[in-house]
């Protein structure tokens, strides 16, 4: 968020950048980096997965307490908040959400990061974690199970491509 103004706002001033990356499609991916540790520090960074449906803004009111101990990245996921949102016909998957953070781990360069996953974002930390090891050092779930089975996700696709994204 850059602004041409002489004089920027507290609130602009404060504001965290929004950086993006392309993922392996050539879709564009919105992350935020929060750090406010010390400047002789390395800090570790925590990577924060928010919910479906949601974007990477649900996440604010933890910065203050994480980001002055860690490197606190924000990622909208795809198709969420400020990232690219697939057409209708498009593919649309856990998959390319869980290569889309592990890009993002390798695009940082931070080694093994802390995950944390809320909801839908838990699934793509878990599957982050089992499939990107090395890139996860610690892992935390909220409102997540270990998987989808007997979750009616599966349902949630056919119905967000009859009624909309927004609808749903």
């Amino acid at each position: 968020m850059s602004t041409t103004s002489a004089n920027p706002s507290a609130a602009e001033r404060a504001a965290p950048a929004r950086h993006t990356f392309a993922a392996a499609d050539g879709f564009k991916i919105a992350y935020w980096v929060d750090d406010f540790t010390d400047p002789w520090r390395e800090p570790e960074t925590v990577l924060l997965l928010h919910a479906a449906m949601g974007h990477s803004r649900r996440w604010f009111r933890w910065v203050p307490r994480l980001a002055r101990r860690f490197r606190v990245v924000r990622m909208d996921l795809r198709g969420h908040g400020f990232s690219q949102k697939p057409k209708p016909e498009e593919p649309f998957s856990l998959d390319q959400l869980v290569g889309d953070a592990a890009c993002l781990v390798e695009i940082l360069g931070c080694g093994p990061t802390h995950v944390v996953g809320l909801s839908a974002g838990g699934y793509v930390a878990q599957q982050l974690a089992i499939r990107h090891a090395g890139k996860v050092k610690t892992l935390a779930l909220y409102a997540s199970t270990p998987g989808l089975k007997n979750s009616k996700a599966a349902s949630w696709v056919p119905r967000i491509k009859k009624i909309g994204l927004k609808q749903f």
